[in-house]
């Protein structure tokens, strides 16, 4: 089951934040992984709007 779309954002959210105050956040969530799924369930949740 694939995580909630606000989780995904939320995660993106923290991701981008913490790089403000910790350098290499976003490069540590780019290799654990973290940063590539929450963007892949944004673009699979983007893709699955009606209007799309």
């Amino acid at each position: 089951m694939p995580a909630p779309v606000a989780d995904a954002a939320r995660m993106l959210t923290a991701v981008v934040r913490a790089e403000r105050f910790c350098d290499g956040a976003i490069l540590a969530a780019l290799r654990d992984g973290t940063l590539p799924a929450a963007l892949q369930r944004l673009r699979i949740w983007y893709q699955q709007q009606p209007n799309h």
